[in-house]
């Protein structure tokens, strides 16, 4: 990431912030996504 930012000029610090809540977004909201999306079981009918 480091050198990405380097790379366009941008602070490394705030592209490697970005970067880690990008990925605990993506960490946070998958499961509910994936709840979503998904039909509920039919256990118990």
């Amino acid at each position: 990431m480091s050198i990405i930012a380097v790379s366009v000029g941008r602070d490394v610090a705030f592209v490697g912030v970005h970067h880690i809540i990008r990925v605990l977004a993506a960490l946070v909201l998958a499961p509910v996504l994936v709840a979503g999306f998904t039909k509920p079981s039919q256990i118990g009918q």
